[in-house]
């Protein structure tokens, strides 16, 4: 019989401006185990810019018989990919992208699946890779580890959403093309009218497609969310038309509905709207709503299996009523509207914090699937209940409808006497009645999921059941089963550093503080803390957290000992240390383990005392508040910052505590000579910094830095030959100060004979010399008005800048009310302020000399002394 298919599989790969990252993809084609004599390599250059082409010529004359390359205008990835099917020779086909690749044996696994079973399509299972090192969020899928094939009119909850994944009959998809007028999900339109015609697909764990998510975050979809395009025709051209298919198939209705809901969540749960002015925002949100209404509840409420419960509030979304007023327990089932969403028996409440302080259980928890509720929860003991304290009610997570509801997570708190009990069990009630819950653990819990985890404390053995939480257990050799437990769970980090920590316990000091500012440097508020101590003999086994490669390094040697993160040493003296005192809130510094902290945390003592690294005027609640961080003491210093933290953060007076910033010390006293010397100081941009390394502060280089609007408003300000001209006359030079944030980019500046563009500077002697500061929205200007110095901000990108950052939505600083010089919108304007300033020999006025007497509350140099105090108060008041 004559061969129909000249190649068992094409593989079409569009390419634009991947140089560094195409030579890997095409290598993953052509090791491939099925053999690259059955595969066509179609190479389609979209009008790339980089040297693509030379590495695409290099291999088509390599490889002649089975590699095709195509070089056309740019006109986009669907585009590209049409083309190339065009000219597809395989019995099936691949979409890969040009920054991706394959596990080797895939495309034979695959093949084999395909015509095996007479099978259409394939998808893979998917692995980040780069940036990120995990499963893609679809892995559920894949939970049982087998390769399956799936129908999809009797399993609808099994979506496919990346065409790069997939293997596909390519007679199947001939007569359908990629929507040009996509530039994301045209693989999830594509993919959904493929698959009202087969309606089954195998699912294959066996090998695995790794999907790039760059470090630099220049692909394609990393940048989609930025252009106007992601929130206009994507709902229009895909979800609308997927949604059209649901009506006309019925039998894929629920296959449908569920790729368009799930893909909704996304857009709701992180939305980043800041390139929309508020009018489209506004019709924006309500297209998603109309989408989510075109979504059935019990489609809805399904996803809610393969994803965490907080998610319940997309109802809430849709039809803008609180959705606990729906919801109820039927035959054992959570329903809302009727609709089952699981099992009650499955659900958990989170206790983020759980301890043990003069002989009581402290109980700190939340239940994130019941927002705006009435429901009350019960924890009984000796066969009485008694209720939680409900008093904590927390913002939810950015969302896209945050201003449109209030939404709120209920938090429940306890204090239980644990004299004469050995059981607590939980209870939530809902229209009456108690349904018996089970806890989970999670955050700063000294308790975790293991079967025999376990902590000790004043007398008391604290363990659990699942279910219930068991005091003074009769279990012996607590040890011994807890570190079996994490060998059986593989968890070997944890199990070697408790290990560790046991059999060096008679060793080491356990009252050792670590002090740190960045991972990379210093000269913050922790150097000025450990110079304190060091200069007044206060403590001696007191070591500063920092990189062995950092610049800094030197001269901190030279007054406190050293620890380089990341190293045994420093996970040790971690696990002995009493005081963990930073200027920063990174996990790396205040939950070194990452997710395997949880573990560890039954031997972990230590207190962690935020000093801050600036003025926090906007509302960081979602990211420093008590559940993010749990802080045992967080340092102030201004009387607004003090109330307002009081306000939202959730901690006490107990912890929170207005002594002035430790840096601030070194900004007193008679050193202080200004010199003709400008400090521009701007903040960072969230848009344009781009992710920072894994667990790390540090960001890479990005090329699109440059692009930016705000590189082009100071580089335009800088080159101004009015500016330059006038401080040449007066003899004023400029020290520009990149944000850190932004440190890598420094290449892209020049210093000359009047700016010098540094990646960081010694802090309190240039803000010391300087004579002027010019900023944006960095707390900085309360440094430099502290010396009752002039301020100038220039705030030409305000409503994005409030748009982006979204902590700055809740300010309670107003710039033109409460700051402490003008506010400038435009580089005319700024160079005007300038020359003001200056001709007035920078003096700040006395308009704003009295803004910054009424902002602090101290203005001496015991701010050290102040912060101190307070650590041993709470150290002694804790033991």
């Amino acid at each position: 019989m004559e061969k129909k298919y000249k190649y068992k599989i094409s593989v079409i790969i569009p390419i634009y401006n991947v140089e560094e990252y195409l030579e890997e993809t095409i290598q993953s084609v052509i090791h491939q185990t099925i053999g690259f004599e059955n595969i066509q390599m179609i190479l389609v250059n979209d009008g790339s810019p980089d040297n693509s082409e030379e590495i695409c010529l290099k291999y088509k004359n390599k490889y002649p018989d089975n590699v095709v390359y195509i070089k056309q205008k740019n006109a986009g990835v669907s585009a590209a990919r049409n083309n190339g099917f065009s000219h597809a020779e395989g019995e099936f086909v691949n979409f890969l992208d040009s920054d991706d690749k394959y596990s080797l044996n895939a495309y034979k696994v695959g093949y084999e699946m395909l015509t095996n079973n007479n099978l259409d399509m394939v998808s893979y299972r998917v692995f980040y890779f780069d940036a990120l090192n995990k499963p893609l969020y679809l892995d559920f899928k894949f939970k049982d580890k087998t390769d399956k094939i799936v129908d999809l009119t009797k399993n609808p909850y099994y979506p496919v959403y990346h065409i790069t994944s997939v293997l596909i009959r390519k007679e199947l998809v001939k007569n359908i093309k990629f929507d040009i007028n996509l530039v994301i999900s045209e693989d999830v339109k594509y993919l959904s009218d493929a698959l009202v015609k087969t309606k089954k697909i195998g699912l294959i764990a066996s090998e695995c497609f790794y999907y790039r998510k760059r470090q630099s975050e220049t692909s394609a979809i990393q940048t989609s969310t930025k252009k106007p395009t992601f929130f206009w025709n994507t709902p229009k051209y895909c979800f609308e038309h997927i949604l059209d298919l649901a009506d006309k198939y019925e039998d894929m209705s629920d296959y449908l509905s569920f790729v368009v809901a799930y893909d909704l969540r996304f857009r709701i749960f992180n939305a980043k709207t800041y390139i929309l002015n508020s009018e489209d925002k506004i019709k924006y949100m309500e297209s998603i709503r109309h989408l989510l209404k075109r979504c059935d509840d019990r489609i809805i409420c399904a996803q809610l299996n393969v994803l965490e419960l907080k998610y319940l509030k997309e109802l809430d979304y849709k039809y803008r009523t609180p959705i606990y007023k729906n919801i109820d327990v039927l035959d054992g089932n959570l329903t809302i509207n009727g609709n089952a969403v699981c099992k009650f028996n499955d659900l958990t409440f989170n206790i983020y914090n759980l301890y043990i302080e003069n002989g009581k259980l402290i109980v700190n928890s939340n239940l994130e699937f019941c927002l705006n509720n009435d429901f009350d929860l019960y924890y009984k003991v000796n066969d009485k209940y008694y209720k939680f304290e409900k008093n904590l009610v927390r913002d939810c997570e950015n969302t896209l409808f945050r201003n449109d509801y209030d939404y709120k997570i209920s938090c429940f708190d306890a204090e239980i006497d644990l004299n004469g009990i050995n059981k607590i069990e939980f209870y939530l009630e809902i229209n009456g009645k108690k349904h018996k819950i089970k806890p989970s653990y999670s955050n700063f819990s000294k308790l975790n999921n293991l079967k025999n985890s376990y902590f000790k404390k004043d007398g008391y053995v604290i363990t659990h059941d699942k279910e219930n939480i068991i005091v003074n257990n009769k279990k012996h050799f607590l040890l011994i089963r807890y570190l079996f437990d994490l060998f059986k769970k593989k968890e070997l980090l944890p199990l070697g550093l408790i290990c560790l920590y046991y059999l060096t316990y008679i060793f080491n000091r356990k009252d050792n503080w670590i002090i740190s500012d960045r991972e990379d440097e210093a000269g913050d508020n922790g150097e000025a803390f450990i110079e304190y101590i060091k200069n007044n003999n206060l403590k001696k086994n007191v070591y500063f957290g920092i990189d062995k490669n950092s610049k800094d390094i030197n001269r901190i040697s030279k007054i406190a000992k050293i620890v380089n993160f990341r190293t045994i040493k420093y996970y040790l003296l971690y696990l002995n240390s009493e005081a963990v005192i930073s200027s920063h809130a990174d996990n790396y510094i205040l939950l070194p383990f990452s997710k395997k902290q949880i573990y560890l945390n039954f031997i972990v003592n230590r207190r962690f005392i935020f000093l801050q690294h600036g003025i926090s005027i906007g509302n960081l609640g979602l990211q420093l508040d008590k559940f993010k961080k749990n802080f045992d003491l967080f340092i102030t210093s201004t009387n607004d910052e003090y109330k307002n933290l009081l306000k939202y953060y959730f901690y006490d007076n107990d912890v929170i505590k207005l002594t002035g910033m430790p840096r601030y010390d070194k900004l007193s006293g008679n050193s202080i000579k200004k010199e003709k010397i400008i400090l521009f100081y701007p903040t960072w941009r969230y848009d344009i910094a781009g992710p920072s390394l894994p667990r790390r502060q540090i960001r890479p280089y990005r090329n699109n830095y440059v692009k930016s609007e705000y590189y082009e408003f100071y580089n335009k300000l800088l080159s101004s030959e009015k500016l330059l001209n006038f401080l040449k006359k007066k003899g004023y030079k400029i020290i520009y100060c990149l944000h850190p944030a932004f440190k890598k980019q420094i290449k892209d500046y020049e210093s000359n004979d009047i700016i010098e563009y540094v990646s960081s500077i010694n802090y309190a002697e240039v803000l010391k010399k300087s004579s002027l500061l010019v900023t944006d929205y960095s707390s900085i200007s309360y440094d430099f008005a502290y010396l009752r110095k002039p301020v100038l901000y220039t705030q030409f990108d305000k409503e994005k800048f409030y748009s982006d950052h979204i902590y700055f939505n809740d300010i309670y600083f107003d710039f033109d009310k409460n700051g402490f010089g003008e506010v400038a919108g435009s580089i005319d304007e700024t160079i005007d302020y300038i020359i003001e300033i200056v001709n007035n020999n920078c003096k700040m006025s006395d308009k704003y000399i009295k803004r910054v007497e009424k902002c602090f509350k101290y203005n001496d140099t015991r701010n050290c002394e102040r912060v101190y105090n307070e650590i041993v108060k709470i150290l002694k008041a804790k033991k």
